[in-house]
């Protein structure tokens, strides 16, 4: 994803007709037309829209799913893919689901350039979640980092959107995550379940909302799901742990960061996605 610096007012077309003068008018007026432009990290469509000096504009890589559409790249070298994963979408396959994954779609693209070229699975987001999937293109780098995920993961945050007022600050969650035949998650104290810990920052709130930045000490099956439930504040669109409204017709869960280091070179990589505008509390 290419980036630009804005030096000095003015509409962002007119900025980039000027500054981006290996580009024709008529590329340029494409990119807006697929939303590729963002401004400060959010995607735009309008020519006119205004920008200032110190703007950030950037322009978002896609490629074509038969099911999803246009799938945005946040990042792509030569030892890692990184998509920002839409809602509803299967990170692998199931026994209910073998092909409609983002694995699947990734592999598709990367095999549009070398047939021989594969990608591996790193992490997982919920079905349901939304935000930043890493993808590795080599085994090796895989298996070093899964090896030593916890370590070399500095930073893994979340957007949630929460039911019911909580009070304001950072706080802290810690269970033990046991699964039972239904499964469904839940939290003990029986130390023979899985430990997970789950720091939060409650930074807005309404009457009905609260709008919560979620960071991962541990990362377990809806660990961030299950914790919010015992606080007795679901994650709102969660009905699978007790939410009783849906205002965004989709779980209210964005990965919003994930950050860590190369287990070779140590280069720090950091993805981030802003969450949808319409995490917001009303």
């Amino acid at each position: 994803m290419s980036k630009i610096i804005v030096k000095h007012d003015g509409e962002v077309l007119d900025y980039l007709l000027n500054n981006c003068t290996d580009q024709s008018k008529s590329k340029i007026r494409q990119l807006f037309k697929n939303k590729c432009v963002a401004v400060n990290g959010d995607l735009t469509s309008q020519y006119n829209k205004k920008v200032r000096k110190g703007d950030v504009i950037t322009f978002q890589q896609f490629f074509k799913t038969k099911s999803q559409g246009n799938l945005p790249i946040i990042y792509e070298d030569q030892e890692f893919v990184v998509i920002n994963k839409p809602s509803g979408l299967l990170s692998v396959s199931t026994k209910g689901e073998k092909t409609d994954t983002a694995y699947n779609m990734v592999s598709d693209y990367i095999k549009l350039k070398n047939k021989k070229a594969k990608i591996f699975v790193l992490h997982r987001l919920d079905r349901e979640t939304s935000g930043v999937l890493v993808f590795a293109k080599n085994e090796n780098i895989k298996r070093k980092l899964q090896n030593d995920w916890n370590k070399l993961v500095t930073k893994r945050g979340y957007i949630a959107i929460c039911e019911g007022r909580m009070k304001k600050g950072k706080a802290k969650v810690k269970s033990y995550l046991k699964e039972n035949k239904e499964y469904m998650v839940y939290s003990t104290m029986d130390k023979k379940g899985d430990l997970a810990i789950t720091n939060y920052n409650v930074k807005r709130t309404s009457d009905r909302y609260s709008y919560v930045e979620v960071y991962l000490e541990t990362g377990k099956k809806n660990q961030i799901r299950v914790h919010m439930n015992d606080l007795g504040h679901p994650i709102a669109g969660d009905k699978k742990y007790y939410a009783k409204t849906n205002p965004l017709k989709r779980l209210a869960l964005h990965s919003h960061v994930l950050e860590f280091r190369h287990p070779d070179s140590h280069k720090l990589y950091t993805f981030a996605v802003k969450a949808p505008g319409t995490f917001k509390v009303q």
